[in-house]
């Protein structure tokens, strides 16, 4: 389901949680001129891989397993994984992870629990120490996480609220010991009607938001200060995506966004306006014949 590229952008990992061979593993290719090249046979990771990220320095891959719920470690050498273990537990159902810019602290989205794990990264080895096993999200299904540029925000998604509908939590994250603390005069804002996922553009100003359900892309300005959202568009959607969106990327330049859309097999594609958030559509580029329910995006490359 995810797919993680390395910082240098010469490898890519794809976690196939659902293999023809009934074997769940990661996949490994190289990288060059754009086209991915397999090496390998696979490597056996958990029970449902469902994200993965690699460490800052591209040394460790990391893996969440929503049926296993913990996460595994890889070392990384030349582009090849050779597994570590133990395997490192995390709330029930973890769907997704990220690291912070620092490269210090890693978060896991706990989809079954509604909540995020907090680690530390303990380089050169790469070992993970617990920071907080739980973190409350407010809802079910937190299904994502997105950290600003600074390294001093943090924003989880959720599925569903007590109530109805998604929210997305505000989070501060603290400087020396990565913990998230709640954020604002309103910590967990309502957000249509089922948040599948968020990012933050490379600048800091605005994190984009989709709503799973209503098939939406909603935008928020961040107050630089404070780290706290601001509703753009007079609390209506900037964009419509194709049906079931699941994952959102930025290219390294922050001038697009590409939405991935899991009902309809393609990606959204839209230009980003940096004055005010708002989204113009670009295109839209269909999965290849052969896949379907694509479920993750990486970009890689260099601004020219």
């Amino acid at each position: 389901m995810g797919m993680a590229v390395l910082p240098d952008g010469q490898f890519a990992y794809v976690a196939d949680s659902a293999n023809p061979t009934g074997v769940e593993d990661i996949s490994e290719y190289s990288i060059s001129g754009g086209v991915l090249s397999p090496f390998g046979s696979g490597i056996p990771t958990g029970n449902t891989p469902t994200w993965m990220t690699p460490d800052l320095s591209g040394s460790f891959l990391y893996v969440v397993n929503d049926l296993g719920s913990n996460i595994s470690t890889y070392t990384v050498s030349s582009g090849k994984l050779t597994p570590e273990s133990p395997a490192t537990s995390t709330g029930t159902n973890p769907v997704f992870v990220t690291t912070d810019p620092t490269g210090q602290y890693l978060y896991t989205a706990n989809s079954g629990a509604g909540t995020i794990s907090e680690y530390s990264i303990l380089l050169p080895q790469g070992s993970l120490t617990v920071i907080n096993p739980g973190l409350g999200a407010q809802g079910s299904g937190t299904s994502s996480i997105a950290v600003d540029p600074s390294g001093r925000y943090a924003y989880a998604g959720n599925l569903n609220s007590p109530s109805s509908g998604g929210t997305v939590g505000e989070f501060t994250i603290t400087e020396g010991t990565g913990t998230l603390v709640l954020n604002g005069a309103q910590p967990f804002l309502p957000v249509g009607n089922g948040v599948s996922s968020l990012v933050v553009e490379p600048s800091g100003q605005f994190l984009f938001i989709t709503d799973f359900v209503s098939n939406k892309i909603y935008s928020y300005t961040i107050v630089a200060s404070t780290g706290e959202l601001m509703f753009n568009s007079v609390m209506e959607p900037v964009a419509s995506t194709g049906t079931g969106p699941v994952a959102l990327a930025v290219d390294i330049s922050g001038q697009y966004l590409y939405c991935v859309n899991s009902g309809s097999n393609d990606i959204s594609i839209f230009k980003i306006g940096l004055t005010d958030g708002t989204l113009t559509p670009v295109g839209t580029a269909t999965v290849p014949t052969g896949g379907t329910t694509p479920a993750g995006i990486a970009l890689t490359g260099t601004v020219n």
